[in-house]
């Protein structure tokens, strides 16, 4: 009963703020969260590094996804140091892997990618907790509950990767592509079932995609 009125209480919640926040993240001021000013130029204008709100929800998702991660082994009697390090062996290698796969399959030098680091992710965390399960056998005589933190693992990544989905509609409607110029299957099929966006466009195009 416990389980389903906190699954319940979730869908919920996520319920009204995908509502909310699909209506309102797309608008323009919902762009940037600060800028930090860098160098002052001879004019007296400034350089500076935008700090999106895209960043902001993206790495909130990613810490919600670490705690869920974490609430979830804490239950099946993980400890806390385990989870942590088994974390950070995997955002180690995820994090550059967002990087990477930005540059050399999306051809965007100066972006990251959160699908590409959830693919590189899902393939390499079974195998890191192997080897923590491993390791805890050799050391400590302690095998570790292998298939509950898969599940967790499961768990905190659709958590994660949902709650990631908010601030993806905010670039959506500046960079995205009218359904109309789609081919007329998928143009015809498109519209009446997904969400659809409409403003200013706010983002210069990458090299080699659609321009406005």
């Amino acid at each position: 009963m416990a389980a389903d009125l906190f699954l319940l209480v979730c869908a919920l919640l996520f319920g009204l703020g995908f509502r909310q926040l699909f209506r309102h993240l797309p608008e323009e001021r919902w762009q940037f969260v600060a800028s930090l000013p860098l160098k002052k130029n001879g004019d007296g204008s400034w350089q500076g590094l935008n700090l999106t709100f895209y960043g902001l929800f993206t790495g909130l998702a990613g810490g919600f996804g670490v705690a869920t991660f974490i609430l979830l082994t804490a239950a099946v009697g993980v400890s806390l140091m385990t989870t942590v390090l088994l974390t950070l062996g995997v955002l180690a290698i995820c994090l550059p892997a967002a990087k990477i796969i930005a540059t050399v399959v999306e051809k965007n030098r100066h972006g990251f990618t959160v699908g590409g680091a959830s693919f590189v992710g899902i393939i390499i965390a079974p195998i890191f907790l192997w080897l923590a399960d491993k390791a805890s056998q050799h050391w400590w005589d302690t095998p570790l509950p292998t298939l509950p933190m898969l599940a967790a693992m499961s768990i905190a990544y659709v958590m994660g990767k949902g709650s990631v989905d908010w601030p993806v509609s905010v670039s959506a409607a500046a960079t995205a592509r009218p359904s109309k110029m789609l081919p007329p299957g998928p143009g015809a099929c498109l519209p009446r079932s997904t969400m659809s966006l409409s403003a200013k466009p706010k983002k210069s195009p990458l090299p080699g995609k659609w321009k406005p």
